[in-house]
């Protein structure tokens, strides 16, 4: 007698319609008892993959629980927001899941995950409310929510009973070797050391930059159009002196002499080098976010001269800020300093490594939409999945003919990114430090199996 029920942009509207609502969740509804619901937009839709359709975006998501104070545990008793109607409201709103743990790693996972920006959409900043459907509701033509309020904030815990893990992966591919950093300040990385030499930290940058962009433009592949983006890889000098972090070094392809060469897969779709350099690290990035590390976006930096040659800014963001003010003192605090390695301020000590996003989909979905079919095709997973990810703005959406269903699946992306963290350090004598980092790579996925 308890439910979640997010709605993709485009779909908004649907959510402020009860009748609609008690339709949706009449399958699930005990005939002698309310429901307690908890409705929000977000940016996308998530699906399992399938070999012969695009990813859809667009959708609900449905998650259902025998007991409200178990799925959605305060739900009336705070976190309250005024009508955000017409763009008055100065609240973000977020949900929090409360996720298996890691790989190899005892403590559970927040993952926060911003709600969409639904001013074009129904006139507010963002959507997310509570709700209450009398058992009365479900058999009449007009139902009406008996209580209701929006709200900022929610914790959803997916499952209390036997867990599984978690896992997860950015389409990220490393284009240097790890370096130590030298000197840095808050989210400014300066100096790095390379073979023995104290180097501006943008050098290696400036190098490979030219030469990816200049394969990639020769390459007669279809590759995503959007501009280069960059990313920084931040390890704990424990985590690599102590050697876990096999298999690193090995997947830095030579970009210099890359042209794309095509191999084909038992499935008969292309790929390239890079798309194998990418999916080798995914399989690392469990293992690296539980020791500590974290990935941020480049966001500026390179060349100059003098005391600001080769500077580099990092995104400061480590947490999910409510409200805007709270992003400012946290640029502040990162630019001081006063924010550790383990919040995701970099520290000298520590090690870098850079990393830019594929630019070839895992499939190619495009060659794939010319026939026509009508169809509903539902898709049974052996676990429960809970699927949480970063939308890409720069792809186009695909258009659907169909409807279709996945059942033992839950899953939504925001444009925003993730905020991971662990709520606790983990117990003696393990030495892990505590987890706390944004990942805003698109194409970011967390799975957790429930």
């Amino acid at each position: 007698n308890a439910a979640v029920v997010f709605a993709s942009k485009s779909l908004a509207h649907w959510l402020d319609d009860p009748a609609f609502l008690s339709d949706l969740l009449a399958p699930w509804h005990s005939s002698e008892e309310e429901m307690d619901l908890l409705a929000g937009v977000v940016d996308s839709i998530r699906a399992p993959r399938d070999p012969h359709d695009p990813p859809p975006s667009e959708g609900i998501a449905i998650m259902t629980g025998e007991e409200a104070d178990e799925l959605l545990p305060g739900l009336w008793e705070g976190n309250f927001a005024t009508d955000p109607q017409h763009g008055q409201a100065e609240d973000k709103a977020s949900i929090e899941f409360r996720l298996p743990p890691l790989l190899n790693d005892p403590r559970k996972l927040q993952t926060t995950v911003p709600m969409a920006n639904t001013l074009f959409a129904n006139g507010r900043p963002n959507t997310m409310f509570a709700a209450r459907l009398g058992a009365s509701d479900f058999d009449t033509s007009q139902p009406a929510f008996t209580q209701f309020a929006y709200k900022t904030s929610q914790v959803i815990y997916p499952g209390r009973g036997p867990r599984y893990e978690s896992t997860v992966s950015a389409p990220l591919v490393p284009i240097t070797r790890q370096r130590q950093i030298v000197q840095g300040l808050g989210n400014i990385l300066k100096q790095v050391e390379e073979l023995g030499e104290i180097v501006p930290a943008s050098r290696k940058l400036e190098i490979r930059i030219p030469e990816i962009l200049k394969a990639r433009s020769e390459s007669e592949l279809e590759l995503k159009q959007r501009p280069l983006t960059v990313w920084a890889g931040i390890y704990p000098n424990e985590l690599v002196r102590g050697s876990e972090l096999p298999g690193v070094d090995e997947l830095v392809p030579e970009w210099a002499q890359i042209r794309y060469p095509v191999r084909l897969l038992p499935n008969g779709f292309g790929t390239s080098r890079e798309v194998a350099a990418s999916s080798a690290f995914r399989l690392l990035m469990p293992g690296l976010l539980a020791g500590g590390s974290h990935f941020r976006q480049v966001l500026s930096g390179g060349g100059g001269w003098g005391q600001k040659q080769g500077l580099l800014s990092l995104d400061p963001e480590s947490r999910y800020s409510t409200e805007d003010h709270e992003d400012v003192e946290s640029f502040i605090r990162s630019f001081k300093g006063e924010e550790a390695v383990g919040s995701g301020i970099v520290t000298p000590g520590s090690w870098v490594q850079y990393f830019v996003e594929c630019a070839i989909s895992d499939v190619p979905w495009s060659a794939q939409l010319e026939r026509p079919f009508q169809e509903i095709r539902k898709y049974e997973n052996l676990n429960e999945t809970i699927s949480l990810g970063v939308h890409d703005d720069a792809e186009e959406p695909p258009q659907y003919n169909k409807v279709r269903l996945s059942q033992d699946y839950f899953g939504v992306s925001t444009s925003t990114g993730l905020y991971i963290a662990s709520p606790s350090k983990p117990k003696p004598p393990s030495t892990r430090p505590v987890i706390t980092t944004k990942i805003a790579a698109p194409g970011t996925e967390l799975l957790s199996y429930i």
